[in-house]
């Protein structure tokens, strides 16, 4: 379809909705039978310093793609 409509770039498969990396973590965990231990205070530590650490911005920051809504097709499409 990105083809047949001329467009050029990179594109990436992806859900139409977003996902939390803590879910997405949880959900992983869970289906290997693992545990997983989440640190409120060390959440709360990096979202304070985060702002003046390029290592914990990298490592932290948000990263999304284009949202699929400014394509004139459904890119999330399964055929």
């Amino acid at each position: 379809m990105a083809m047949d409509s001329g467009l050029d770039g990179r594109y990436f498969p992806q859900n139409r909705e977003y996902v939390k990396t803590v879910d997405l973590a949880k959900d992983i965990s869970k289906s290997l039978g693992k545990n997983i231990y989440l640190s409120v205070l060390l959440g709360l530590a990096v979202r304070l310093f985060r702002p003046f650490s390029k290592k914990l911005q990298k490592a932290f920051g948000d990263l999304v793609y284009k949202d699929t809504e400014d394509f004139d097709f459904c890119y999330c499409k399964k055929e």
